[in-house]
């Protein structure tokens, strides 16, 4: 990830997605090979130490 994106920057702009409903940002995971879910479970925290763990 380039220094010049922050975490929070990227969390404000998933929040403004045509996925967020409800003020729950939606996101498609996979399940299992040609399987995925939607699920609105997942926390900021999560997707933050997610990111952090990648860059």
């Amino acid at each position: 990830m380039p220094t010049s994106i922050r975490i929070d920057d990227i969390l404000i702009a998933l929040k403004s997605d045509k996925k967020v409903k409800d003020g729950k940002v939606r996101f498609v995971l996979p399940k299992q090979i040609g399987e995925a879910f939607v699920t609105d479970q997942v926390d900021d925290e999560s997707v933050a130490r997610i990111l952090m763990a990648i860059s």
